[in-house]
């Protein structure tokens, strides 16, 4: 059963339980709704993958197709489509701007959208001239309705046994520019991942994955697809019209009465999300509702999710105030050049403020210089496109991560920063931008920040505020305050910025991570005068 490939695991449940829920979806009162059972999910993504062979053909080599669909059963039954052809699916988040998703397209020979997307996509094909790769909506005459299922099923898993090494995915990550760079993902390193994570994950938090966050991440294909459908747990999908949890826009408050209604064994939540479930929590605690009925109010049920956490950093002061209320939450480190994981926190091993211990068969250490270096199996195949912030290899085979990194003596790593994010203060103080930003974002008022100094007297920061901030100047006294608690003078913010959420979105990544010399380069002017 180890042995076992995503495809064959999927399709074995799918013979022994064809009925079992397979894909849920919340309707806006929020009750769930079986969209597909495990047998229909087989079917449609069969007669898909038919439909695609009937209209475009076999190729020499596997064709590269463009998936820009939002979060929907349409996305899982197009994955598995292209994961069963063997074609190289390019995921593109439909909150990318026009050049950057033109930028990912480039190469693709088609792009697959649905209703949902199709005119959103069409759009930004107007507007640029590079993207020129035809649209095809999935629902117009490409699935097939005459399909061997079985045959498909067994010439898919031969052909993934047989090719370890081909390329499946080309997933975004974001570099120094506005372009993202693509991130070629071997089929050995996906299987890989999948069965590491199905021995780690407690079989009862994989009945109910909701999916909360774009599933052009690829932490979010690996937990929400891959481990929930080969482990025979269900996907649940928030209501029509409701874009997944990605900033810019999307208020994390929001989410959690979505939360509650889906009563997930399982998440996947951005800092925001975390920081808002402890909110909540204060707020009932506060109202008068016991410690021990916080599940029932915030996730719906007695019991507890497994809440997976990273993209950006966490406060540890947040998570230990989690705790004491009886909710964990587990911080992990990932790459997309390493297939997303390759440490992470688990119930049974956690330390909070740290990234956890390294996965299965990952190595690790530290350089002279304070690099975190890994080796892993799960290596990517190199880049599409790229530019100076592009991940290396040493001579011996080891992943230059570019994040600053400690171990503590039990052997659990912390990330201090990013090492080309280093800044370096005209007074000669060293500052990891990513530990103040961590810090500020404890107050719920921060949506996102992004912090510099460089060069500078004192550090400034870019502030996008939160939905509800009534009274920008209040946010800014309590921030201080917040800093005089809680900083050193030389890691505190004398000068913030605040932008709308129109910026939001264009300077800073799905999971709140700043695009920060693209930021820096538009915008540092309001600080420097220059």
């Amino acid at each position: 059963m180890d042995d076992m490939t995503f495809l064959e695991k999927f399709y074995n449940f799918a013979q022994q339980q064809p009925d079992a829920p397979a894909i849920q979806q919340l309707t806006p009162d929020g009750a769930l709704q079986t969209v597909a059972s495990y047998q229909q999910l087989l079917d449609q993504a069969s007669r898909l993958a038919l439909g695609l062979v009937t209209r475009f053909g076999h190729a020499s080599t596997p064709r590269k197709v463009g998936l820009a669909i939002e979060n929907t059963p349409n996305w899982v039954i197009t994955d598995l489509a292209l994961q069963l052809l063997g074609w190289i699916e390019v995921p593109v988040p439909l909150a990318f701007s026009p050049a950057q998703a033109a930028s990912l397209l480039k190469d693709v020979e088609l792009i697959l959208t649905d209703a949902a997307s199709h005119n959103k996509m069409q759009e930004w094909a107007d507007k640029e001239s590079t993207i020129v790769s035809p649209l095809f909506r999935i629902e117009h005459n490409l699935y097939s309705e005459d399909y061997d299922a079985d045959s498909l099923w067994r010439d898919a898993i031969g052909r993934v046994n047989n090719n370890p090494e081909a390329i499946v995915k080309i997933i975004h990550t974001s570099g120094t520019t506005s372009a993202p760079k693509g991130v070629r993902i071997r089929s050995t390193a996906l299987e890989h991942q999948v069965r590491v994570l199905l021995k780690d994950i407690r079989p009862e938090s994989l009945r109910c994955y909701l999916a909360l966050v774009p599933l052009s991440l690829l932490i979010e294909q690996l937990f929400a697809v891959e481990v929930i459908l080969a482990s025979g747990g269900k996907i649940v999908f928030l209501p029509a019209g409701v874009k997944p949890f990605g900033g810019g826009d999307t208020r994390a408050d929001d989410y959690l009465p979505h939360i509650k209604a889906a009563n997930p064994s399982m998440m996947t939540v951005p800092p925001a999300i975390v920081e808002s479930i402890n909110n909540r929590a204060d707020t009932l605690l506060a109202s008068g509702i016991a410690r021990d009925a916080l599940s029932n109010e915030i996730f719906g049920g007695p019991s507890l999710p497994f809440l997976t956490c990273g993209g950006a950093p966490i406060s540890k002061s947040t998570l230990d105030a989690l705790a004491e209320k009886g909710i964990n939450a587990y911080e992990g480190y990932g790459l997309s050049e390493a297939t997303a994981v390759v440490s992470w926190n688990k119930p049974d091993r956690f330390r909070f403020g740290s990234a956890g211990m390294p996965a299965p068969q990952v190595e690790m250490k530290i350089a002279d210089d304070g690099e975190l270096l890994v080796k892993t199996p799960t290596l990517f195949d190199g880049y599409e496109g790229s530019d100076s912030s592009a991940l290396s290899l040493t001579d011996d085979g080891w992943l230059k991560t570019g994040d600053i990194a400690e171990f503590d003596a039990d052997g659990f790593l912390y990330i201090r920063g990013r090492k080309r994010n280093l800044i370096i203060s005209s007074a000669g103080r060293n500052v990891a931008p990513e530990w103040v930003e961590a810090t500020y974002r404890q107050n719920a008022g921060v949506h996102n920040i992004a912090v510099f100094g460089d060069s500078l007297e004192h550090l400034v920061a870019f502030i996008i505020p939160s939905a509800d901030v009534v009274d920008d100047s209040q946010l800014i006294s309590d921030l201080t305050e917040l800093a005089e608690d809680q900083l050193p003078e030389y890691a505190r913010v004398f000068e913030f910025h605040l932008l709308d959420a129109q910026q939001g979105s264009e300077y800073f990544t799905i999971t709140g991570r700043p695009q920060r010399q693209q930021l820096w380069q538009s915008l540092g002017h309001v600080f420097t005068g220059n």
